[in-house]
């Protein structure tokens, strides 16, 4: 049989895993009594929860521990090693501090297991002025609680507008304040509204020898830094806008060769800019112009604070041309028939000579990012090619190749000498 040893202040954790999810293993109850009163578990009890915390006064010497097993019939137990009944009553002395009290719980059969439930019971000290715990509603303070810490900050999104504060008193007979309002050890005070900046929140605890402590927690309320309204004369926002998402993409056709941004701010004095522009709220920003491939924008808000800055960012992304018609193409000497029109593919140059061995030809594209090969060769718009002529009949192809790489169009002149 195995059993835990607890050391002297070493304080479980509250949301530790149960030792095995066996239903014979479980406690239907379990309580902590000062003078016949229940002292309040935290967190509350629950079968699948084994590790509690209970708070109790200097004055109290000692509590009773009574477990109860949901399954007698199935199971035994110890506490701090004792064999007791489900049920029994188990007096526990308490020493300064804090007191480790373990229920351990034994199926009889036919596996045998064992499931163990801490109890930390913490006696304060002689008129103690210390917290046992500090928590917002929302927010993490920072540094961690710890009771011989007494300034603390947090941090707080715009949108919160209150914070709730539960503190707790080492000592219970300790009395609380928050922001000079008196509120019962362990409840939650009521909502302090937030100011947008900082906002100092005071909890004194006054011992029952009189002595005092104070706690201070600085909570920054965010400044609203959100755009109301954002949108591209490109095209539609994916995804559609929303204050609270900073990243959009925009995919344009070829033809979008720009672009003007307009951006509204939801709080009046903070500033905008875009690509680090100043640019006033609700002002048509451009019109931009836009490359082949990904152009990036950056709208960013700043708070009147002139320090609290959030960013959006708009990607657009331009497709590549797919334009692979030629806008002239001459081949010489002789006459081309018909005349050169981009969207005719298919040509006949006469009279080219009858000792003519060579022809020039030049292809110039519509779009400067086409390219073009000839018979093969690779050639710069605009650049004349000789191409030999080795028999009275000799056929000349042009391949121009989009912007795109896929798109083509194949021009075929066929050279009679």
């Amino acid at each position: 049989m195995a059993f835990l040893l607890l050391l002297p202040g070493c304080i479980p954790d509250p949301d530790s895993p149960p030792v095995s999810e066996n239903p014979a293993l479980d406690l239907a109850s379990l309580q902590v009594q000062e003078g016949g009163q229940d002292r309040p578990l935290s967190p509350a009890f629950s079968p699948t929860v084994t590790s509690y915390v209970v708070s109790v006064s200097n004055q109290t010497t000692s509590v009773a521990v009574t477990a109860t097993l949901a399954n007698p019939q199935l199971a035994r137990m110890r506490i701090n090693n004792q064999s007791v009944s489900s049920g029994q009553a188990v007096g526990i002395n308490l020493s300064l501090g804090s007191n480790p009290v373990a229920v351990l719980v034994e199926e009889t059969a036919p596996s045998g297991q064992t499931r163990i439930y801490n109890l930390v019971i913490n006696r304060a000290a002689p008129g103690s002025n210390r917290l046992a715990s500090l928590v917002l509603s929302t927010g993490s303070l920072n540094p961690s609680f710890n009771g011989d810490q007494t300034s603390y900050s947090a941090s707080v999104p715009f949108s919160t507008t209150q914070v709730i504060v539960t503190a707790t008193a080492e000592d219970p007979a300790a009395k609380i304040t928050i922001n000079n309002q008196s509120v019962p050890s362990g409840q939650p005070s009521p909502a302090i509204p937030l100011n947008v900046g900082a906002n100092n929140i005071v909890v004194v605890v006054t011992a029952q020898n009189g002595s005092t402590r104070s706690y201070t927690v600085v909570v920054t309320r965010q400044a609203n830094v959100n755009l109301a309204s954002l949108a591209v004369s490109a095209g539609a926002l994916s995804p559609p806008f929303n204050k609270d998402v900073t990243e959009y993409q925009v995919n344009v056709p070829n033809e979008t060769a720009s672009t003007t941004i307009t951006a509204t701010i939801e709080q009046a004095g903070s500033t905008l800019a875009i690509n680090g522009q100043p640019v006033a709220s609700g002002q048509v920003f451009g019109p931009v112009p836009l490359n082949v491939g990904p152009n990036s924008f950056a709208v960013s808000v700043m708070a009147p604070d002139r320090i609290t800055v959030k960013t959006y960012t708009v990607v657009i992304t331009r497709a590549p041309s797919s334009n692979a018609l030629l806008s002239t193409l001459t081949v010489t000497p002789g006459a081309m028939i018909p005349p050169f029109s981009p969207g005719t593919t298919t040509y006949t140059v006469i009279n080219a000579g009858l000792f003519t061995t060579t022809a020039n030809v030049t292809a110039t594209v519509q779009e400067p990012n086409a390219t073009i090969t000839i018979n093969g060769m690779s050639v710069d718009s605009g650049t004349t090619l000789q191409v030999p002529l080795p028999t009275p009949s000799t056929l000349i192809t042009i391949l121009v190749r989009a912007q795109d790489t896929v798109t083509t169009v194949t021009y075929s002149v066929t050279v009679n000498k």
